[in-house]
């Protein structure tokens, strides 16, 4: 039985409303909120609509999919040794691994989006809840700026010292990342490859996305990514222009400039006073975690974060209790899944990259761009921490349908 385009509608309408988390506006139950990072929500609806898919044997199979099997299997592989290794329990193991099931999304995504005009909705629907939820944390930045006034749903993803150091301004920590930091580029592409004609809507969410990276996550390394990544979407949109050496001097020249005043001005994350992301604790944690890694090569010390009491506190966040995987990239992907998710994470650059050189038609330009991003990014951001997982499902997703479909029209 063929699926009806209303159904289509509906699930990716659930999609977005589950990844922005019902946009911050109602309270959830603790289990199924967390932080920002905590896709809870989102993968109990991905395994469901898995498993009805299965049932009726509608799954896509595709490029990616022996990789995400795979990757489950290391997933398993290193709970077990965590369980047995470590002595964590069971909910601790599993707690971890369940964001890891939207995943899942992939085998539904890809049947949906290679149909043109499924893509279409896509994309107007996620520009239509992005530019929504964008404003809605704007102005939720202003108002708490000017009298600490909460309007949104921000337990747990507020950290607590900016109540007690109000100099600090306002940040709120990933809620940006994940889908929107592939949606920004898939909306650049759009504006670049149309000369920014007849694509209001596109602009307006691709601004106020980019306001509220700036204003909102205040990442530096963040927006350099997306800004990375849109410059290489540009360039080789225009790379038969006759004006192409003249066009990457000027490119050029405005990226360094941004970088210039970004370093004189925008201290946007303010990474210096805030133990958790400063530059001494990410130097120190990548000599700790590889002086843990030689004892637990093959499996790591598992993606277990334990709770400030437990026994295996200082033992994972080091003595002072300052370091984390998600700040050092791909040597905390190495350090939490050991040297057999680490070849994992190398094995599907390498099959992107593969991908995106055979991929063929315009719609190549943003293939390259968000593999850029993607490989920079894994510096310190690596796309298999928690909160960019959804980064990793849709960079593979829109690479595919760019390989498999060139003739898509975004």
């Amino acid at each position: 039985m063929k699926i009806k385009i209303s159904q289509t509608k509906i699930f990716l309408i659930l999609f977005f409303l589950f990844d922005m988390r019902l946009m911050y506006l109602l309270p959830l139950p603790t289990v199924l909120s967390g932080n920002a990072t905590n896709k809870m929500l989102l993968s109990i609806f991905s395994i469901i609509l898995f498993f009805l898919f299965a049932v009726s044997h509608k799954l896509y199979f595709g490029k990616y999919t022996h990789c995400l099997i795979t990757l489950f299997l290391i997933l398993l592989l290193n709970s077990l040794n965590a369980n047995l290794k470590f002595g964590y329990s069971l909910s601790q193991v599993i707690w971890p691994v369940i964001p890891f099931c939207i995943f899942l999304l992939y085998f539904i995504f890809m049947r949906y989006l290679k149909s043109e005009q499924n893509l279409h909705f896509f994309i107007k629907i996620g520009e239509l809840f992005w530019s929504i939820l964008c404003i809605l944390f704007l102005i939720q930045r202003v108002l708490y700026l000017r009298n600490h006034t909460i309007i949104l749903q921000l337990n747990g993803i507020l950290p607590d010292y900016y109540f007690w150091h109000p100099e600090l301004g306002f940040r709120i920590y990933h809620v940006f990342e994940g889908f929107l930091r592939v949606f920004i580029l898939c909306l650049g592409y759009i504006c670049i490859k149309n000369n920014f004609k007849q694509c209001k809507s596109e602009i307006i969410t691709l601004l106020l996305s980019i306001a509220s990276v700036v204003l909102v996550d205040r990442s530096r390394y963040y927006l350099f990514l997306l800004i990375l990544g849109l410059i290489s979407i540009f360039l080789w949109t225009l790379r038969n222009s006759k004006h192409f050496g003249k066009i990457i001097m000027v490119v050029i020249g405005i990226f360094i400039g941004f970088v210039f005043i970004n370093n004189l001005w925008l201290s946007m994350s303010q990474s210096i006073s805030e133990n958790t992301g400063s530059s001494f604790a990410r130097f120190n944690a990548i000599s700790y975690y590889l002086n843990l890694f030689k004892k637990n090569i093959l499996f790591g010390l598992s993606m277990v974060s334990p709770d400030e009491g437990n026994s295996m506190y200082y033992f994972v966040h080091g003595q002072a209790g300052i370091f984390h995987y998600d700040d050092i990239g791909i040597i905390g992907t190495l350090t939490k899944l050991g040297v057999f998710g680490l070849i994992w994470y190398i094995y599907i650059i390498i099959k992107s990259i593969l991908l995106v050189v055979k991929t063929k038609g315009k719609n190549k330009a943003l293939s390259v761009g968000l593999m850029i991003m993607m490989i920079i990014s894994s510096i310190t951001q690596s796309y298999l921490d928690s909160q960019r997982l959804m980064s990793l499902l849709f960079t593979f997703i829109l690479i595919e349908l760019n390989y498999s479909y060139p003739e898509l029209e975004y």
